[in-house]
């Protein structure tokens, strides 16, 4: 176990690590404890069924970061953060799975944001070589 600030021990698994949140306001801290280890260029994939808590996890990393107005962008696709690291939020839910988009993740990244996407699943981009 790796146990970060506020006794949050996240559990050592193959390739990372897992933690099992057990509710919104315990996913929106974690969240908020991570974006301190986090930086410029960062891609986050969140990947989970409708209501899991993608959004809850963007919310609490963004205020964590200093942006307390983290809304989904569902119907826009794309919200900018201005925190104290640029945070770009993507939701692709309304997006069709490997449907053609005019952006790549790596124009985020590239800018030193850091940038979360929740369904990276529906994404047919390139994603950056380092997610």
């Amino acid at each position: 176990m790796t146990t970060l600030r506020n006794d949050l021990e996240l559990k050592k698994v193959k390739d990372g690590f897992c933690y099992v949140s057990r509710g919104p306001e315990e996913t929106r801290r974690l969240a908020s404890v991570l974006s301190k280890y986090s930086f410029p260029g960062l891609v986050i994939l969140l990947s989970g069924t409708l209501g899991a808590g993608k959004t809850e996890f963007v919310r609490g990393f963004a205020s964590g970061s200093g942006w307390e107005d983290a809304r989904s962008p569902s119907f826009t696709i794309i919200n900018e953060y201005r925190a104290s690291t640029p945070i770009t939020h993507v939701d692709l839910y309304r997006v069709e799975r490997n449907a053609s988009m005019e952006f790549s993740l790596e124009e985020f990244s590239r800018d030193g944001s850091i940038v979360l996407v929740e369904w990276p699943e529906n994404w047919d981009g390139e994603r950056p070589s380092d997610v």
